[in-house]
This record gives C-alpha cells, structure tokens and sequence, in this order.
C-alpha cells in the first residue's frame, strides 16, 4: 500500500469499530465519553503510517434517511441506534479531523461509502493507487487494478485486491451487488431472494455473467426449486440490486487540490485534545519540533558565577524566575535564572543560596515543590516568596488536562512547537512572561487572594510533609500478606468445589462458562464478547449461588494483597526506611489534594481486611504515637451553611446524630425510634443530596426500586425545602456563569451544563452541586493545615504532620507534647473558618493509624 497516492477513509466505519474495541470508559472529568474519539485518532494515524498517501479524504454519513431508506423503508432498520455515549463523540471526532486538517466530504440522502465511490470514481485515473480504507463489503466493488480497499480491523489488516475479492466471495468486485442482491445482507437489511444463501448465489454468478442474465433468462436455471425462488423474487432482487450499488455521481464540491494532505493546524489539534483531557496525546504534541518560534527569539544564556553581580542586576527586593533541572552530567544540579524579560543567566544552586535565602523576594518558578526538594538535597533551604505556574494555571482553570510547562507555553503565549529541546536552559525566560499572564488572570477572576494566602503558603507545608515521609512496620504486612495467600488458597478450593471442578478463576471466559453453562445462572449482562462477570453482575448472583459469593470475596482480597500489602514495602525508601509520597496541589478540579506514589487517600477503611492495612502504618524513630484529627461531616455542614436551611442548621446546631435526625424526619418517628436500618438510608440520602444523586442512583445504592428512592429524596426536600432551593439555583447559576465558585472564591468552570447530550448534562449538573461543597471542604483542610503548621513552628513543638487524606490529618506525637497538639490541632481545624454552624472534629491517638482511642473534649 506505500505505493498509495489516495486514501478515502469511511470515518463511520472507523468511529464505530473504535468505540466498541476500547472496553475501558474514557471520559473526561465532566463525563463526556471519549473512547471513540481517541481510538479513531489511533486508528487514523496508524493506517497513514502504513499507507503515507499524498491525498486523503475522510467520509461521513449525514443522516440515516438516504436515498436507500426512501427506495427501501426497511434498509437497516435493524440497526441500533447510534448509542448517544457514541452520538455524543461524533462532533468531536469532526473536530479532530479538521483539526488535523484532512478533507472531510459527506452529502445529504447519501452515505459515506456513495461519497467514497465518486470521489474514486472522479480521482482514481489520475493519481496513482487509491485505498478505501472500510469494513463495509459492499464496497469491494469499487476494486479495480488501482483501488484497493483495506480492512484494518480483520487479523493484521486485510488488503482486498482483484484477486483477494474473487477468492473470497467468488466473484469479481463488479459481482459484488449481484451477490448481494441474490444472497442478501443481514446487516443492512437487504432482502435478496428468500432462500438463496452464498453458496447458491456464488454458484449461479459462476454460471450467469450477472443478475440481470440471470432474471432475463430463468429458463437455463438448471434446478427448478432454485429458478421458481428466482422469478418469485425478481422485484425483490432488482430492488436489493439497487440498495446495492453504490452511486459514483453524488454531487460534491471537490477538486484534486481540496484532498491533497495539508499541515496539520497544532493549535487547532491542541485546543481539542486539551477538551477531550488526552493528556499523552498532548504530550506527544508539545515535544514536536513543529517550527523554530523559541530558538529565533534570540534569548542570550550568559553565566554567571558571581551571585554579587546577579544581585546588582535584580536590585533590592526584585523578583526574579528560576528553574532548577537534575544537572545533566554527574551529581548536582543545573539552574537558569532570569530578572526580567531579556537576560537567562546560568548559575549554580550553591551560589544562588543567598538570593533563595531572602525572604522579601518573590521566586517565580514551575512546580516549585519539585525544585524545593532538589534544593533542600543540596542542603540549600529556600525562604523567598513563591509564584507557582502550575498551581496558577490549575487555579486559572482547573479543567485543563494539561499541567507541564510546555503545555502551559502553548497554552497562554500561544507558542507553537513548544518541544524541551528549543527552550532547555532559557526555561527562566518563559516563567517570567508566563507569570505575567497568569497573574493577570489571577486578577481578573478574584483568585489572588486564595492563591498568596493558601495555596502558595501550602507549598512548603506539603513540602515538609514529603520529606518527613510516614513509617511502615514492614514485617506486619509481610505477616499478613502470607496470611492472604493461605486464605486465597483456601478459597481457591472452596470456588472450585462450588464449580464441580478446577478452572482459570482470573478467565472471564472460563469462568462464564461455569457460571453461565455449567451453573445455569442466568445472564444478567452482556459484554460484545459475552455475559458479564463483573462485580455487579457477581453480586446479585451471590443471592443464589455461594460460588459468586466466594469469588467476590477472591477478588477483593487479591486486589488488597497486590495494591497494598504487597505494594507498600516496596516504596519504602532504603535510605530513611520511610515512604515519601508525594501530594498534588494540581490534581484535582475541586482543590481536594491528591497523592501519588504511592496514593495513600485510597487506602480503604471500610473494611475489615482495608482497615488492617491501616495497623500498619506506625510512628517513626522518636514519635511514640500518631494522632488522628478527622473533620465530622464537614461536607453536610458546609450545605447547612450555603443552603441556610434552618432545620438542618438547628440539627448540627444542636449537635444532634444528622443522620438518626434526617431519619426521624423522613420516616415520621422520634429519633428514639430510629432504626440502624433507617439511619442507614437516611445517611445514604444525606449524602446522596450533596453529591446529585438522582433516585436511579440511589435505588442502586440502597438496593431498592427507583419510585421508593424518589420518594426518600421528596421527603427529604420537604423537610429541608431551602436545600433544594440552594441546589437549584447552583445550577440556574452555572447555566448562567459557566462556573461555580466556593467559600474562599476557588472556581470550577463547567461548560458542559450546555451539552446536547443528555447523559453529560446530567454529570454536568451534578458537578455543580457538588463542586461549591467539596471544594469548600478542600479549602477549610488546606487553612487548617496552614494554621496547625504555624502553630508547630510558633510553638517549637518537633511533633510533626504527615499524612492528609480528605477531611483527615495525621501527625506523628511527642508523648510530651500530646496536649499541646491536641489543643493546637481542635482550634486549628474548629476554629479556621466561621459558617453558620459549628465546625467538630474529632481527634485519637494510638500505637498506629487503625489502633487509637478518642480523645475526650
């Protein structure tokens, strides 16, 4: 195919292939699915590399009323819908086409493979070879001594030439409608002749030139069963015979010159994959050499080993932007600096330490806690003031996938070919001018505030708790993971017993063969390659069989086993026998921290197998205990607070169980009379409210019909009608704004409330309820821990904290010092913030994280 000069692609064909063949759900963080764009990205691109033509052009369907359906009424009607996951990808997959800028062609009453077959039929006699790149087989008559058609998805890829289509279907591609005509075709629903398969139609086409010799002249059919069929069904077969053709004269504005392969338009490309959250993809842009823009700005690297001379340059108090890399050959580091917009000046970290050391400066630099822990390896400690691009920029718009600095350059000084080749050692240069549009933006959406006084200052806190790192008694979990492998031993036997014999427990084949075939269990969900097996499917068919029940239970042990118990000795750093995760400012659109390497916000608690992993987790070499401080409810409060409902404002207020509270309304009783059972559902739909659930989602939750889960959730707005107030007129206001805002201003900006697809709107909807509340919760944690860290430092006291997770903070304790950080960690956390009802807390400490006991106010 290298010898290919046009290339036509049936982009329905390839959309849905893509769709199908990427199982896991791609979807961006406001829920747009995505799995179809981004496999049609790969698809596209890998056929081009394989065919590098010199002309493209990419074929849509309009619509499903065609010229066929007005001939035929019943042509496809067997076809699904389009599933609106998929409807809902097609506009971005247009996007990305004419971001790429490829011909794209499509005509109103005809499809895809029409446009194709005229685009071949106006171009193929005058450029060369052309390949049609589809699945659909209606189109191999197009095939001639210089068409192909390449099926890409068939083994390795299959090539249709004169030859292939004739050992394959019998006949020679111009055959290929009188086949159809005779046989039929399932998939489109084209009639045929009732009666006649492939083989009878290979057969006849073998002794007759065509269809049409054949119904002129019956009479020579040899079988007469096969030749009443024939002249039962001549209208039927004419008529399938049309369906068939395709049209070669379907009116297009097309010239040679409009397919021939043009540049691709990075910025165009850049804009939807930055949407669309395909953040490898973006990488993969920011590193092409796509123009010399930065290398011709002439930015001149002067060094500089005399920090006096860079001192007479910056002045008094004067900023200046640094970046700070692993230095290329041996130990040490390599830095860059600049004072303005004009001069980078190479220089040492060692003889930048007075400049970092300065504390009326303002350091502009890129993900500044990186570097901090680069420079604190050097020994070199850093007082200066921070601006920070990365959590500026995700301040700025929390949405965009794009976090790294090359991102950040495409992005707001709309460099194109940003690649860390052209900009390496001049990174300072760009800092600066990226700080001061950033700023500007800052400014200009009321975040400067949030930024200087809490997420900056936040820096060298999560820096601290880095480098402190948490302690890991590795020998309880090497005890307990051997512990694990007996038990799934045993429960290895116990599925096989259940099965009537061994199988592949980790096979979804096999194991639907036992469920399904050999169990009688009935099907309760289809995948494209058979019925489900997953953990929804297995839990309902727990209620029947033990053998789900065992494999649940299976699967949730070997998930522990290999995630945590025995992930977490292998992260444990030689050198301070401590694990260092780091913790992301940046990784999250509500502002929540996230942590990384290993993620321990993910450690599960809710049960007794997660909540051992906890028992791990131990105080360092000069601690005698950890403390837990853990915020009560904090999310339901904030609500009470946004939303001004006075009965929910009485209950905290009075500080009342929410949840038994909530019951009592809901179901008519006193709180007295509150069941567990109650109190359950009331706390499902307590917490249901703040994060949008609708009464499908919390039908499945509870396990109940949905018309029962709608009712809860009327019950609860009638006892709370100011709540309902306040979340519909979150989302009236996002509508309106395009954002929500918290407590302390943060914003998420939610384009997707204007989706046409149902589906996003809905997810779109629910981030407006909760992004105010979640965020605000973010917010209150990051204050808290800016105030407890201060009053660490005012108070000289060495306990130390080290672990955040959600509402949740964990410190390593001095015995000594245990009432002091009782008593600066309550104020801290109740005390950070005054709402409209009291903030609690509540606060144990132990000989690990799992084993603590409350302490009493």
């Amino acid at each position: 195919m290298k010898d290919a000069k046009l290339c036509l692609i049936d982009a329905h064909s390839l959309f849905y292939r893509a769709f199908y063949a990427i199982k896991a759900p791609l979807v961006t963080s406001s829920g747009q699915p995505t799995n179809a764009v981004f496999g049609f990205i790969k698809m596209v691109r890998r056929i081009l590399e394989e065919i590098e033509p010199g002309y493209l052009g990419v074929c849509f369907d309009v619509a499903k009323k065609t010229h066929r359906t007005e001939k035929f009424a019943e042509y496809k009607i067997h076809r699904a819908p389009m599933p609106s996951e998929l409807l809902s990808q097609v506009p971005f997959i247009k996007e990305v086409v004419a971001a790429y800028n490829f011909a794209a062609f499509e005509a109103p009453g005809y499809e895809a493979d029409d446009v194709i077959a005229s685009i071949v039929h106006r171009f193929s006699g005058k450029v060369g070879k052309t390949v049609v790149v589809s699945s659909d087989k209606d189109i191999l008559q197009l095939v001639t001594d210089k068409v192909e058609v390449y099926n890409p998805y068939k083994e390795d890829g299959i090539v249709f030439t004169e030859k292939v289509v004739k050992e394959k279907f019998g006949v020679p591609p111009r055959g290929i409608p009188d086949l159809i005509s005779l046989m039929g075709d399932a998939s489109d629903n084209i009639p045929g002749a009732k009666g006649i398969g492939e083989k009878t139609a290979r057969a006849l086409l073998e002794e007759f030139e065509s269809v049409d010799e054949i119904l002129d002249h019956p009479d020579r059919i040899k079988r007469e069963a096969i030749r009443k069929i024939i002249e039962q069904s001549a209208p039927m077969i004419r008529l399938s015979k049309e369906l068939a053709q395709l049209h070669r004269d379907v009116p297009l504005e097309c010239r040679l010159e409009d397919l021939e392969k043009r540049e691709t338009d990075s910025q165009k490309l850049w804009e939807v994959f930055s949407r669309l959250e395909f953040k490898g993809l973006l990488r993969e842009i920011s590193r092409q050499r796509l123009s010399s823009t930065l290398p011709a700005l002439g930015i001149a690297v002067q060094p500089l080993s005399d920090v006096e001379a860079f001192f007479e340059k910056a002045g008094p108090g004067a900023p200046f932007a640094f970046y700070v890399s692993e230095a290329v050959a041996g130990p040490g580091l390599a830095v860059n600096a600049a004072i303005d917009e004009g001069q980078v000046f190479e220089v040492s970290a060692r003889t930048a330490r007075d400049l970092w050391a300065q504390s009326d400066r303002l350091a502009i630099g890129h993900d500044v806690k990186k570097s901090l822990r680069l420079l604190r390896r050097e020994g070199i400690e850093v007082r200066s003031r921070f601006f920070d691009t990365m959590i500026a920029a995700h301040l700025v718009e929390s949405s965009r996938a794009s976090r790294d600095l090359e991102g950040l350059l495409w992005d707001h000084l709309g460099l194109e070919g940003v690649s860390r080749l052209d900009y390496q050692g001049r990174e300072s240069h760009y800092l600066w001018t990226l700080r001061l549009k950033l700023d500007e933006a800052l400014q200009e959406r009321g975040l400067r505030k949030l930024f200087d006084e809490v997420e900056m200052p936040l820096v060298d806190v999560l820096a601290e708790m880095e480098a402190a790192g948490v302690r890991v008694d590795v020998g309880h979990l090497q005890a307990f993971s051997r512990e694990m492998d007996k038990k799934l031993d045993g429960l290895v036997k116990e599925i096989h017993g259940a099965a009537g014999g061994a199988f592949n427990i980790n096979s979804p084949k096999q194991l639907g063969e036992v469920l399904f075939g050999k169990l009688k269990l009935p099907v309760l969900k289809k995948t494209k390659t058979g019925a489900s097996t997953d953990e929804e499917v297995l839990t309902r068919l727990a209620a029947d069989h033990p053998l789900p029940q065992r494999l649940l239970e299976y699967r949730q042990i070997a998930k522990l086993k290999t995630t945590y118990i025995d992930a977490l000795p292998q992260l444990v750093d030689a050198r301070t026998g401590r694990i260092h995760s780091t913790f992301n400012q940046a990784g999250t659109e509500t502002g929540r921290l996230s942590s990384s390497n290993p993620n321990l916000q993910n450690i599960p608690i809710k049960t007794e197998l997660g909540r051992r992993i906890r028992q791990a987790f131990v105080p360092g070499d000069g601690y005698d205990a950890l403390l837990s401080a853990d915020y009560s409810q904090i999310e339901l409060r904030i609500l009470a607070h946004l939303s001004q409902d006075e009965t929910l404002l009485r209950a905290f207020r009075e500080d009342a169980d929410v949840h038994r509270y909530t019951a009592s309304l809901i179901f008519g009783v006193k709180e007295e009379e509150v069941s567990d059972g109650m109190r359950e559902n009331a706390k499902r739909v307590n917490f249901g409210i703040v994060y949008g659930m609708s009464a499908f989602g919390l039908a499945k939750d509870l396990g109940i019909d949905p018309a029962t889960a709608q009712t809860f959730i009327d019950e609860y707005f009638l006892r709370y009608p100011k709540v309902k107030g306040y979340l519909e007129d979150q989302i009236a206001f996002v509508r309106e704004n395009g954002f929500v805002a918290t407590l302390l201003g943060r914003r998420r900006y939610i384009p997707e409330i204007r989706n046409a697809n149902a589906a996003v709107r809905q997810f779109a909807e629910r981030q407006a309820v909760n992004a105010p509340i979640q965020g605000s919760a973010a917010d209150i944690i990051k204050l808290a821990m800016l105030a407890i860290h201060r009053g660490l430092r005012e108070q000289g006291l060495r306990s130390r904290l080290i672990l955040q997770v959600h509402d949740e903070l964990v410190f390593e304790v001095k015995k000594s010092e245990r009432p002091a950080l009782v008593k600066l960690v309550r104020e801290g956390m109740e005390g950070v913030m005054p709402l409209r009802v009291p903030l609690k807390t509540t606060i144990s400490v132990g000989k690990n994280w799992l084993q603590t006991e409350e302490v009493p106010l």
